[in-house]
């Protein structure tokens, strides 16, 4: 769900000023969320507090979202917005009735696919991932097509974060939907137009995420294909978070902001009472107690997590994201919810941390795989930014554990110098 309306917000900018530019700027003045993020929010709602899952409770969530976001950036469809706001209004468009109530108007349009990511996470089985997608779509996009988009999406989203591999999750979307996923981003980069149906969307999104190698190439590449681009980030943000367990803590922080706080409280609930939250309760704004150590050994052995950030610090360069658990720094040094949950309260909570036989030992390992690499800086193997979170974590234990494997790291990569703000706080 976050990395859907991550990608909602990323593409907001490019809907109606479309790039080909695979290295286009993540966030620009406007970046926005949109429709998009909306109705997913009114999805996640509806999931929550309707057991019955019917058309009446998903009304009533995506009427008073609306109402709570009456114009979000771009604002909403046309016929969507007759549905909203004046249904008697769709009196004459297609003969569609004009008794005042909310009824399905045969859309096939894209809307059904870009709100329906939380039914991908909520549900144990893909049967009923892809019967529930098909109610979220049929309220309003009653269309073949349109329900076949919502639940193509909302089942590459389950097998995604169930383990399928992505020559899985092609045979499956494109044997069930019958979607062709055998062009390429190079030719869609080339040659996409504009399109809002759920068939010219669904499949081109889908692409997007299977030719990424993370979550950001997956968004650069659905933004980068030109059309409706907030809504192909969309869908293609939600299978790539799903798929890749991780999402860059820059382009999470830099999101994170420009959503209103109910939309902060929606994706903390679904964290809870979902599959969501088993993979990413880690994103919400509402932590859980600092006090334990139990947050690091779950990071660390989800996933494998510590042996793929081990095998990169070994191969010198670090690929994905564990710095904060890996090498856990001071709280406060970032400002993101990551870094504040696995941020260290205090030396009490260091001391613990290293002496705890499983965490310590793999501190030391992991610092050790640094040391290894003779002649390379810091930034060249984690990065400008992880390079100084590195900083801050070597100094915090060297503050614990004096004439250790911390002070050689901090000579070696840092000419023996602390990270002051570390030091600031611990004094």
């Amino acid at each position: 769900m976050t990395g859907a309306i991550i990608g909602d917000i990323i593409g907001s900018s490019y809907e109606f000023n479309n790039t080909r530019d695979y290295n286009f700027p993540l966030f620009t003045p406007r970046s926005n969320y949109t429709d998009d993020s909306v109705m997913t929010a009114a999805v996640a709602l509806w999931l929550l507090h309707d057991p019955d899952h019917s058309h009446a409770m998903l009304e009533r969530y995506m009427v008073r979202l609306a109402e709570v976001c009456p114009c979000p950036m771009g604002g909403y469809g046309e016929m969507f917005y007759f549905w909203l706001f004046n249904p008697a209004g769709l009196r004459g468009k297609d003969g569609y009735p004009a008794d005042g109530k909310r009824h399905p108007y045969n859309s096939c349009g894209n809307g059904a696919a870009m709100r329906v990511s939380p039914c991908g996470w909520f549900f144990d089985s893909l049967e009923q991932t892809e019967m529930v997608a098909g109610i979220s779509a049929s309220i309003t996009h009653n269309h073949p097509e349109g329900i076949k988009g919502a639940q193509a999406t909302a089942a590459a989203i389950w097998m995604a974060r169930n383990g399928k591999s992505k020559d899985d999750i092609r045979e499956y979307i494109t044997g069930k939907y019958g979607y062709d996923l055998n062009r390429t981003w190079a030719s869609l980069n080339k040659t996409y137009g504009w399109d809002s149906t759920c068939q010219g969307t669904v499949p081109e999104a889908i692409i997007a995420f299977l030719e990424s190698s993370d979550y950001e190439d997956a968004i650069r590449k659905a933004v980068s294909m030109g059309g409706d681009s907030d809504t192909l980030a969309c869908i293609t943000g939600g299978i790539a978070e799903a798929f890749y367990k991780t999402i860059p803590e820059n382009i999470l922080s830099s999101a994170w902001g420009k959503l209103p706080k109910g939309f902060h409280d929606t994706i903390s609930a679904l964290a809870q009472h979902s599959a969501y939250g088993r993979i990413f309760e880690t994103y919400t704004p509402e932590k859980a107690s600092s006090e334990t150590l139990g947050r690091f050994i779950e990071a660390q052995e989800r996933f494998h997590t510590y042996e793929t950030a081990l095998q990169e610090l070994r191969n010198g360069r670090k690929e994905s994201h564990w710095i904060w658990f890996i090498f856990p720094q001071i709280k406060g040094l970032g400002r993101s919810g990551m870094s504040e949950y696995y941020g260290i309260d205090s030396l009490d909570e260091a001391r613990r941390y290293l002496q705890d036989p499983t965490l310590g030992s793999r501190l030391r390992e992991a610092t050790l795989a640094m040391l290894a690499h003779e002649g390379r800086s810091a930034v060249s193997i984690l990065g400008v930014m992880d390079a100084l979170k590195f900083r801050s974590s070597m100094t915090l234990f060297d503050l614990v554990s004096p004439d250790d494997i911390f002070a050689e790291a901090l000579q070696r990569f840092f000419n023996g110098s602390r990270c002051t703000y570390t030091t600031e706080v611990i004094a």
